[in-house]
């Protein structure tokens, strides 16, 4: 009877993880199709939002933060772009402007119990196809929101994309997200890794950097100062910085 029990919960774990799940994450290319490739066109979509969540036993907060000026999409497709060339020797150029906010606004759906979008690469293939079009490339490196358990309260809330989280007397920013590799021809992600890095001790960093307890405090109300913001900015970036980015990239592609 225990054994029966424990499978069940085996497999609704496994449900509910595959239904929130990025399933491209670790699916990688063969250097072959790479080789085939003569440009990259690289767009980011996490969007201009940063989300502070407060995550209790009871209740949770979801505050969002409208960042426009902070230019965090740009930043991220100009460092994958320069990432991808570097690592795969291909050109590799980024997509700023309408192309990119027109994808932003097509590609994600809700879906599951969580209510996380999803990247919807079917519906979004119009605007796919127009990025293709006007950049002549071969691949498309498409920056998405990733998701996962929350870093801060360990509950069984999740977390997306760019934000903050609070709980528990910890107040940390997160970058959670995917790069993933799509067929210019096609318009089919091939392959996709998410943003994590192994430093020279083998210890795995997950993209989260801490943050002062009081700016979480603060944020529950949904007032920052501009100074409290300009920390929660800083931190960001530092979540993703470029030696991540270009981690993250060569995971990409299958190892020779």
């Amino acid at each position: 009877m225990l054994r029966r029990l424990a499978t069940l919960a085996t497999l609704l774990a496994a449900s509910l993880i595959a239904g929130c799940a990025v399933t491209l994450n670790g699916v990688t290319v063969p250097p072959a199709t790479l080789q085939k490739a003569k440009s990259i066109a690289v767009v980011s979509v996490l969007g201009d939002t940063v989300r502070y969540t407060r995550q209790g036993l009871l209740q949770s907060d979801d505050v969002p933060f409208d960042v426009p000026g902070w230019g965090l999409d740009e930043r991220y497709a100009d460092l994958y772009a320069e990432a991808i060339t570097h690592s795969f020797g291909i050109s590799a150029r980024p997509v700023h402007g309408p192309l990119q906010k027109d994808l932003l606004r097509t590609l994600y759906v809700r879906k599951g119990i969580n209510g996380k979008g999803q990247p919807d690469w079917e519906a979004a293939a119009p605007q796919l196809r127009a990025i293709v079009q006007q950049t002549q490339a071969d691949l498309l490196a498409v920056v998405v929101r990733d998701w996962t358990q929350a870093p801060v309260a360990l509950t069984q809330y999740l977390v997306e994309g760019l934000g903050f989280t609070g709980g528990r007397g910890l107040c940390a920013t997160h970058a959670y997200m995917l790069v993933a590799l799509v067929d210019g021809n096609s318009l089919e992600p091939v392959a996709g890794a998410a943003l994590s890095w192994r430093d020279p001790q083998s210890r795995w960093h997950m993209p989260v950097a801490p943050l002062p307890q009081e700016i979480c405090a603060h944020a529950a109300s949904g007032s920052l100062s501009p100074q409290e913001l300009d920390i929660v900015h800083r931190s960001v970036v530092r979540a993703a910085a470029p030696e991540v980015i270009e981690q993250t990239v060569k995971r990409l592609v299958k190892a020779r």
